[in-house]
């Protein structure tokens, strides 16, 4: 009868454990589908109406050419170039100028003295604004790619896509500092550019932004090419 006894109290115990077992899987196994649920985007990319600055209002049909530059002149006229072609034209897109079979290339910008600086695969060019050379600077190597160029008073910055570099000169063609040499040893001036696109541009107070497309930041540089702050 004993034995019987202690049989049943075991086969009870066991089966209370089992319950309580069973319990802590439930509490503590229970998956958590809040944190394991894809977040809707469906708002990314909408932006509210108070917050647009511009709206498109007019476009340019050009014709014969792939531009890869464009820049306005003090004076209004808008320069464009391409693989072998530059266009001026008047503020309604009108045709004024067109040189084929040329240089010019990735990008230009325009400086308040009406000059045109042109970056020609590897090297600057200065045209006036009938296109004609004034003058050419030595390229820092032969193998840069010049993606980006802005003036700024007696300042020029141009970004070098191959050489993950950016250059300052002066506008006689006088380099006189290089921002993203590799024994730098601020992570913000080492530029990491997985493909040809590499752009920059001074702002009016004559700091430059320039863009880390392998970081995903835009760094703001003071004159002195030291970084201000970033995004």
């Amino acid at each position: 009868m004993k034995s019987h006894t202690k049989t049943a109290i075991i086969g009870l115990g066991v089966m209370i454990l089992i319950f309580i077992a069973g319990k802590l899987v439930l509490k503590f196994g229970k998956k958590d589908n809040t944190a394991n649920s894809f977040t809707s985007i469906d708002s990314i990319g909408v932006i509210s109406a108070d917050k647009i600055g511009y709206k498109l209002v007019s476009s340019i049909q050009l014709s014969q050419i792939k531009p890869k530059g464009i820049a306005v002149c003090p004076d209004g006229k808008i320069v464009v170039s391409g693989d072998s072609t530059f266009l001026k034209l008047d503020s309604n897109g009108k045709e004024i100028l067109r040189i084929n079979n040329t240089n010019f290339g990735n990008c230009v910008t325009a400086s308040s003295e009406n000059k045109i600086y042109l970056c020609a695969g590897n090297h600057i060019e200065i045209h006036n604004t009938d296109g004609l050379l004034l003058n050419s600077w030595k390229p820092v190597s032969d193998s840069s790619v010049l993606t980006s160029i802005s003036v700024y008073k007696n300042q020029l910055a141009v970004a070098d896509a191959y050489l993950k570099k950016v250059y300052f000169y002066n506008i006689d063609g006088k380099l006189l500092q290089t921002i993203g040499t590799s024994d730098s040893k601020e992570e913000l001036k080492r530029f990491i550019i997985p493909s040809f696109y590499f752009d920059l541009a001074f702002d009016a107070s004559g700091e430059l932004w320039i863009v880390n497309p392998g970081l995903h930041k835009i760094i703001n540089f003071k004159a002195d090419g030291s970084v201000n702050f970033f995004w």
